[in-house]
Order: structure tokens, then C-alpha cells, then sequence
């Protein structure tokens, strides 16, 4: 599924998660072969058949804006990602709601069959990380059932996360919270009160060991059998928690209650669980054109996901957004930081010339992937200094058409190894921290190669 902006897909005033997030969504990449099949069919223009398992999240039954409205079934995340589908592959595509209120994993391990399609079925959605109950055993046996259907559906886990709160008259954190209601842990501000934010916790917390506040042992669980298993696992934890626990996105912004989330909420999983079934085998949105580079692991897994390139004359285009600097950028030009993250190899590499058009003019370079020092091959970076011109100002050709700021990268004739193989890691940009624009599914960068600085917005396929 190609990516674009949520706003386009999902209209309305939703605060939907940054880039960065999207990205630390995916928890765990787990094994792509199902969903290629998946994105195969995609590309063929056939409809895919799918459902979603789960409790009260996944059926709706608490979500206050949907009760006895189909219009408010629209706002539940399966029902966004099938809203999604439908809007950048148009076809025939189907979303079957198997989530059973009040019910986990010791309910569906029975019957998880009944729950899916009839016929064929192409995607389950698993969410249960509120509803274990900490029956982990249950859980995988559902998984299991799952993964030997002989109709081999893709599976991804899809978790949501149950959120600390303190009372502030006896201090115990083991309570729900309701938001903007008094509930058992009584009226508690989650927007503004520090402490509460503080009390988050991403897994189990020896600060509270009360054996009632093992909040997060089910999700903890759930994480390893995804481990086990190899099954792509997103979750709300790992795209929200440092905002959160910076006060960066607070939680009332995105949930209902301590469990339950709202609007945002269900946004938030739906992106989560959307970017997954897009990475790897689609054209990141980044990319303008490509002439002879596409998109390879060479078989090494989606950790070594980048665009590779092996004849001369080889090109690719990225386009990618200026950086907001409001009206300092419409008075003058914006300098900043562009790092290409490349493969450097002992053996194969050859050289790539690069340049920029568009919004932006950067001088001419060529950059040689070929290690002649050593018998390695690592990820190297090379920093490219960026000067952005006002859109009103904008006179040079934009190579790429985007309207934008695009990097055109040529492999070259000449070559210091005799070969021809180049291949595109990564794009940083600098935006006030580094904004990563990521090739691979799941792309880390030392920090200590490019200096100091945050990573705030991470584009993967």
C-alpha cells in the first residue's frame, strides 16, 4: 500500500502521529513473506478479503461516537485501514469485524475460525493487548490457529496499551481512569498533571510492585511470542510513549480511558498497522522517478532494505519536504544539513554523482561506495549542505516535478573497482533536529556519525 499524508486518507482535525512515530510504531518487523503476497495482489488490482480479532477496541462497543451508528464504525481502525485501501487501490476490498466485546484470547483460541471469512481470507488483525487477562498461553494457541490456517493469511498484531494513572489521595496506580469522568480512580488531570505523565511505564516497572499494577505483562508477553514467531507486531506504546511521557501528546488527546482509545487513538493504530503492510516492496512516496534502481535486501533481510542500482547511467529522484521556518524562509534563504546514507562495500561498488533542484540548490558531488581500506561493508553517510529559496523565488527546474525540494543521485561510468553496484540507505534531513527519511522498514543511525542532534520524523516503505 503506497503511503501518503492520513489527512488525505482520513479527513478531519485529527492529530494524527508524526513521521518519527510512524516508524517506532512498527515494534517489531517479524517475517515479510505473507505480506508480499499481500501487496502482490495489490499490485494486480484484486480485491483483499480481511478481519480484525479482538475485544471491546476492535468490536467498537466503547467508543461513544459509533453506538447503533454505521457512520461511527468508520472511526474504528480497521475500518480506516479498510477506508484507506479502498481510496489507493480501488477494488473490491473487505473488512470483517470479528472483535466480541469483553472477550480475550481464552474465548477465541476456540473459535478464531469463525471470526474470518468465509472463503478466503488475506489479512487478520490481532488486537488483544488490553484483553489477555495473563493468559499468554491462550494468546499463542489463538496465534498458532492463526499462522497454520491453510488459507495463510498475513497476520499482524496490533497492540493497543493500557495507561497508568495515580490517585492522588493514597497513591495507588493499579486503577483506570476515565477521561473528563469520574471513574474508579476518580477524577485525575491527565492533561496537565506531571506525576500522572511520569507514572507511564513502556513494559513492567519495579517502581510498582504490586502484583495488581503488572499493567503491561500481557503486552510484554504478547511482544515475545511475536518474537518467537516472527509475526509483525505495531503498537500504540511504541509510537506514543516518549510523547507522553514528555507531555509532547498528552492522553486525553488520543484515549477515552485508562484502556479505550477515541478518534486519535483508533488513528494511531490504524497508521501503525497501514505502514506495515507498505513497507518494503512499494516505492517509498519519497521517491520522484527511478531508472534502474529499485528496491532490494539482497536476501539479508528488511534491515538491509535500500534501493539498489547495478549499471551506469542508473538514476533515481527523491522528493522530500522544505522544513517549516515560517517567515524567516519567505524573507531569505534557509540553510540547512542533507546526510545520503549509503552502502560502502570492499567489493562490487562503484561512484554516484548527486544534485539538487527545485526548492532548494546544493553544490555538485560524487560519492565513491567502494572501501578500499578494509573488507567491510557498513552504512556510510555523507553530509550535503542544503540552501532552501522562498517558493515565491523558486526559478531553477525542479528535476522531479514534486514542487518541492528532489535529490537526484546518477551512478557513473567510472569506477575505482571496475563495478557498478551503488545502493541508497537513507536520507537525514536537518529540520531544527534530524528529520530521518528512511528506506528501510526499521532504520537506525548512529548518531555518532553525524553529529548531535534528535531524530523527529522517520519516512519508511
Amino acid at each position: 500500500m503506497t503511503t501518503v499524508h492520513a489527512r488525505v486518507v482520513w479527513p478531519g482535525k485529527e492529530p494524527l502521529l508524526s513521521a518519527a512515530q510512524i516508524a517506532n510504531s512498527t515494534e517489531l518487523v517479524g517475517d515479510d513473506s505473507r505480506l508480499a503476497c499481500l501487496r502482490a495482489k495489490l499490485r494486480r488490482g484484486e480485491g483483499l478479503a480481511m478481519a480484525a480479532i479482538g475485544g471491546s477496541v476492535t468490536a467498537g462497543s466503547s467508543y461513544r461516537t459509533m453506538k447503533g451508528s454505521e457512520k461511527g464504525l468508520g472511526y474504528l481502525y480497521h475500518r480506516k485501514i479498510l477506508a484507506a485501501l479502498r481510496l489507493l487501490h480501488p477494488s473490491n476490498h473487505s473488512m470483517l469485524n470479528g472483535g466480541v466485546p469483553g472477550t480475550g484470547p481464552t474465548y477465541m483460541e476456540h473459535c478464531v475460525k469463525q471470526h474470518l471469512p468465509r472463503g478466503h481470507v488475506d489479512l487478520v488483525l490481532v488486537e488483544y493487548a488490553v484483553n489477555t487477562d495473563r493468559r499468554p498461553h491462550a494468546y499463542e494457541r489463538m496465534l498458532r490457529a492463526l499462522l497454520t490456517d491453510p488459507r495463510a493469511p498475513a497476520v499482524i498484531v496490533v497492540n493497543d496499551h493500557r495507561w497508568r494513572a495515580i490517585r492522588p489521595w493514597d497513591g495507588n496506580p493499579c486503577k483506570c481512569w476515565s477521561n473528563g469522568k469520574r471513574s474508579s480512580a476518580g477524577k485525575i488531570d491527565m492533561r496537565r498533571n506531571r506525576t500522572q505523565w511520569a507514572a507511564q511505564s513502556y513494559g513492567e516497572d519495579g517502581r510498582f510492585r504490586d502484583p495488581r499494577c503488572s499493567l503491561q505483562s500481557d503486552e510484554d508477553a504478547i511482544a515475545a511470542l511475536c518474537r518467537h514467531y516472527r509475526i509483525p507486531l505495531v503498537s500504540m506504546r511504541a509510537a506514543t510513549y516518549d510523547a507522553v511521557r514528555k507531555g509532547d501528546l498528552t492522553l486525553p488527546d488520543f484515549m477515552l480511558d485508562c484502556k479505550h482509545p477515541g478518534a486519535n487513538g483508533h488513528s494511531i493504530l490504524a497508521e501503525a498497522a497501514a505502514t506495515t503492510c507498505a513497507r518494503a516492496e512499494h516505492l517509498s512516496p519519497l521517491v520522484s522517478w527511478a531508472h534502474g534502481f529499485g528496491p532490494s535486501d539482497e536476501g539479508r533481510g528488511p534491515d538491509k532494505l535500500g534501493y539498489l542500482a547495478n549499471d551506469i547511467g542508473s538514476s533515481i529522484g527523491f522528493c522530500f519536504p522544505a522544513p517549516d521556518a515560517g517567515e524567516k524562509a519567505e524573507r531569505g534563504a534557509q540553510r540547512t544539513a542533507l546526510w545520503v546514507g549509503y552502502l560502502r562495500s570492499y567489493e562490487h561498488m562503484g561512484r554516484a554523482s548527486l544534485g539538487c533542484s527545485g526548492r532548494c540548490r546544493c553544490r555538485a558531488d560524487v560519492i565513491d561506495a567502494h572501501e578500499t581500506k578494509r573488507s567491510v561493508s557498513v552504512t556510510d553517510v555523507r553530509r550535503v549542505e542544503l540552501v532552501w529559496t522562498p517558493r515565491r523565488k523558486v526559478t531553477a527546474v525542479d528535476v522531479g516535478g514534486c514542487g518541492s525540494c528532489t535529490l537526484t543521485m546518477t551512478v557513473l561510468s567510472n569506477s575505482s573497482s571496475g563495478e557498478h553496484k551503488f545502493k541508497v540507505m537513507s536520507l537525514l534531513i536537518e529540520t531544527g533536529g534530524l528529520s530521518t527519511f528512511s528506506l528501510r522498514a526499521r532504520h537506525r543511525v548512529s548518531l555518532s556519525l553525524i553529529g548531535s542532534g534528535q531524530i523527529t520524523d522517520t519516512f519508511s516503505m
